[in-house]
């Protein structure tokens, strides 16, 4: 069994796109406050074209 599971992730790496980059990373403060995460709502970069 364990044969086979190394056997499936293997070949999951191997077949898997090549061209997944990792995302440029960010970084955000968050606080927590009586229990509540300040801010509460997060804003989060989108994708850029680097086409420009």
């Amino acid at each position: 069994m364990k044969k086979y599971l190394t056997l499936i992730i293997l070949s999951f790496y191997l077949f898997s796109p090549i061209s997944v980059h990792a995302a440029e990373k960010f970084t955000v403060n968050l606080q927590i406050k009586n229990g509540d995460l300040i801010p509460l709502v997060l804003e989060v970069p989108t994708k850029k074209n680097n086409s420009d």
